[in-house]
């Protein structure tokens, strides 16, 4: 996958949120989740969550990082994404 310039990363700002991306938006507003966790609230196939959760990524308004617990036993940790709230200040969990 070839890198995106400067212009491109511009444009994807420009572009409004989606539809799908206010919905996660405002499940996220409540607190980290897992990709799974949204997908089973939503009902979207995973994979078109995960594309939407990239495109806030890249926007700046959402933060994914490994779980720190571990309750589901051996193997990767588990992923959370949250919402960024630069103003609150409310991201101390992370």
């Amino acid at each position: 996958m070839r890198e995106r310039t400067c212009d491109e990363w511009g444009t994807l700002l420009m572009y409004p949120m989606t539809n799908l991306e206010h919905r996660l938006v405002q499940l996220l507003s409540s607190g980290a989740l897992t990709r799974d966790q949204m997908v089973k609230m939503l009902d979207i196939p995973r994979t078109t969550v995960y594309d939407a959760l990239k495109r806030l990524i890249q926007r700046g308004k959402v933060l994914k990082y490994p779980s720190e617990k571990v309750d589901h036993g051996r193997g990767r940790p588990l992923v959370m994404f949250a919402l960024i709230d630069y103003e609150e200040g409310k991201n101390d969990e992370w």
